[in-house]
């Protein structure tokens, strides 16, 4: 008895249909994972895994966010924007590529063709997030920070770019680049507090300005970073893609 498939793999059947008229061999070539991959997906056999959907939806005419969750058009139509992809969001600090990080990782975000790397994912700030209290990163509560986990995608400056460092003390953590000279780094850390609200309960910032105890320096080496923020995603009526 043929195993029943699950959504997932009844969508990726769809797709194959739909985008590649029902041919294996051609959707292989196109998302670059071999025959009986797909076969096996297709038979039941497999369960498509992250990987594989990633590679299914790298396709500029699949919603990846339908092809993940089953949300949304199966097709990107002219109504949306078209090649957008959906990136994972973090569920918590990690070192590595997301795919290597899967149990990390939690729902989807979609960014826009030109932001899209598979070495990239998203970072939701909590409240009491170090994120919100360095000057000039207009980063707030509820924004979300894409990060880049590949160094070779990273841009020439990281100088104002918030960071993921792994630090012998603590371990990883978030941090703020103020310097960068040669293969080192001057970092300006941040210690989280409680998150301060107003007087309507809603929080708008999580350590105090003039607290100058709440921050120290440090020396690292570009090594040392696992991740750096390349653009925001604002939720406080600053909608859209800008550079952090």
């Amino acid at each position: 008895m043929t195993p029943k498939l699950t959504e997932a793999a009844q969508r990726v059947e769809w797709v194959l249909k739909k985008v590649w008229n029902g041919s294996q061999t051609r959707m292989a070539a196109d998302i670059g994972v071999s025959q009986s991959a797909i076969s096996h997906v297709l038979t039941g056999r497999q369960q498509p895994g992250r990987k594989f959907l990633a590679a299914v939806s790298s396709n500029s005419v699949i919603n990846s966010t339908w092809l993940i969750t089953g949300e949304g058009d199966p097709l990107v139509t002219q109504i949306t924007e078209p090649g957008r992809r959906a990136l994972y969001i973090a569920r918590r600090l990690f070192e590595g590529h997301p795919e290597d990080n899967g149990d990390c990782l939690g729902t989807m975000l979609e960014v826009p063709i030109r932001f899209y790397r598979p070495s990239r994912y998203w970072y939701e700030v909590a409240p009491g997030s170090p994120l919100t209290s360095y000057d000039g990163l207009r980063i707030r509560i509820g924004d979300y920070v894409l990060f880049e986990s590949d160094r070779r995608a990273w841009p020439p400056s990281l100088v104002d770019h918030p960071c993921i460092v792994r630090t012998s003390e603590d371990g990883l953590q978030f941090d703020h680049i103020l310097n960068q000279y040669g293969d080192q780094i001057e970092t300006r850390r941040r210690h989280s507090k409680e998150p301060i609200k107003d007087e309507h309960g809603r929080y708008y910032r999580s350590i105090q300005e003039d607290d100058h105890e709440a921050s120290d320096s440090h020396t690292l080496k570009i090594s040392d970073i696992m991740a750096v923020g390349i653009f925001r995603m604002g939720s406080f009526g600053d909608a859209g893609m800008r550079p952090t």
